[in-house]
């Protein structure tokens, strides 16, 4: 089950399954814009292969796409954050990326992190 927190102006999603883990944050906007990719420090003892920040992005892109089409909503990625150390499931980060647009559009609570 995906936690949701808000830190920073960003709107997290963060997802565990087994040996895999995601942490996702997007800082939305209505406006198209060319996101901005900020890689995070790992904060376990946790490696996984390098991940690729373009398929990240195109990855989060699709999610919200898909989103937008669905709903027809205007949010778009301002900024997307990963950690370095994540497991390199892209797939993870598209699905992610709806789930967050959804529960933020649903008006689902976040926790707020400082």
């Amino acid at each position: 089950m995906p936690g949701f927190f808000l830190k920073e102006g960003r709107h997290y999603v963060s997802y565990i399954t087994g040996p895999s883990h995601v942490l996702l944050g997007i800082k939305f906007t209505s406006a198209p814009t060319e996101p901005l990719i900020i890689k995070t420090a790992s904060t376990s003892g946790c490696f996984h292969e390098h991940l690729d920040e373009a398929r990240i992005k195109a990855a989060v892109t699709d999610g919200l796409s898909t989103f937008r089409e669905e709903f027809g909503s205007d949010l778009h990625a301002e900024e997307i954050v990963y950690v370095e150390n994540d497991s390199p499931r892209y797939e993870f980060f598209r699905v992610l990326a709806y789930l967050l647009a959804k529960h933020l559009s649903d008006g689902g609570e976040f926790e707020s992190i400082s």
